[in-house]
């Protein structure tokens, strides 16, 4: 499915004004069923809606694996809408996924602010449109980006992620989540789901974030642009 669409705009410049083509971002609504219920709809941008679902599923502690589902069917409605079906076992059971994390890593903070303007260069959809989010997971031990998700949501971008990761039966253990929006308490608690310990934003956490981030033993940094950054939970950086 295609992710932006064609626009013609006036595009107006110093008081120059003149016609021209730019691209919007496409906004698509799925549905999402569990075992032919529905349970969600999302706003989001059509392209890895599978993991969309999936990583959904998993922050909220509905499933527990990617082994708890045992069926996954789609079916288009038209261009900006779709739905889908996940078939899992044990529906109505609660998995309680938070638990308090292990000790802070030793964070290189030279090598975060690397890592960022790599995953800062890597949002295709935002160097056409302007008007998505993104997420990435690298480790303790690469220069590169391991997963990387865009969408117009940022909890979507994020659960497209964590949903990528599980359909691989990738480890998390040593991750860090990168974001290009603000962290919320929502967010915060999607990253404790798949317990990655270290979340770095572009921008900042709320309040609440924080105090849920210092009672799971989780590290928050925010405003990483360019050789620039806070850490805002006790950590241990090396530079």
């Amino acid at each position: 499915m295609k992710c932006v669409r064609p626009v013609k705009i006036l595009k107006v410049r110093d008081k120059m004004q003149h016609e021209m083509e730019d691209y919007v971002v496409v906004e698509y609504e799925l549905s999402l069923s569990i075992n032919g219920s529905e349970f969600i709809r999302f706003i989001c941008t059509p392209e890895k809606m599978e993991e969309l679902a999936i990583g959904h599923l998993y922050s909220e502690n509905i499933i527990k694996d990617y082994d708890s589902i045992t069926g996954i069917q789609f079916e288009t409605l038209d261009e900006e809408s779709g739905k889908m079906n996940l078939d899992i076992t044990h529906p109505d059971s609660f998995v309680d996924n938070y638990h308090v994390l292990n000790a802070h890593p030793e964070l290189d903070l030279e090598r975060i602010s690397q890592i960022m303007r790599v995953f800062n260069k890597r949002s295709r959809l935002f160097m056409d449109t302007g008007g998505v989010h993104s997420c990435g997971i690298t480790d303790l031990n690469t220069e590169d980006i391991l997963y990387f998700a865009e969408d117009i949501g940022r909890h979507n971008a994020l659960d497209k992620v964590v949903g990528w990761m599980l359909k691989e039966k990738a480890d998390f253990k040593d991750k860090i989540l990168l974001t290009s929006g603000r962290v919320s308490s929502e967010i915060v608690y999607k990253a404790l789901s798949a317990k990655i310990g270290v979340l770095v934003s572009r921008s900042a956490p709320t309040s609440k974030a924080l105090s849920i981030a210092a009672k799971y033993n989780m590290t928050i940094v925010g405003f990483a642009r360019g050789n620039r950054l806070n850490v805002y939970i006790g950590s241990s950086p090396s530079n």
